[in-house]
């Protein structure tokens, strides 16, 4: 189980050139750093054309892990096997919604389904 991802320690590095092609426009720096145990997960979306917006998350041992993605995806997602939601998180405003998917590593929680 990961401790959670503190100061970049633990982190696993995606490279932008790793990135599809049709996704690369929406990052502006070379590498994105994510929680090391979701990494390879999160890379594999990347490398198959679904762009995440920087708030995927482990779950760090106390919630599902989940990666916020583009709208524009989903339906890439899917192709991938990915269950798609778009929800209010509790800790957001009120009226925000995104659109994420429960990733596969990470924490998980069979209670969710």
């Amino acid at each position: 189980m990961c401790k959670g991802t503190i100061n970049g320690e633990d982190v696993f590095i995606v490279k932008k050139d790793d990135m599809h092609d049709s996704i690369k426009h929406h990052y502006s720096r070379d590498n994105i750093s994510v929680d090391k145990c979701i990494g390879e997960e999160i890379q594999y979306l990347l490398q198959n054309g679904v762009a995440t917006l920087g708030h995927s998350c482990c779950g760090h041992g106390k919630t599902h892990a989940q990666a916020i993605i583009y709208p524009e995806y989903q339906l890439q997602a899917r192709l991938l096997g990915y269950k798609v939601v778009t929800d209010r998180h509790p800790n957001w405003e009120k009226g925000r919604y995104e659109t994420f998917i429960y990733l596969k590593s990470g924490t998980q929680n069979k209670g969710l389904f």
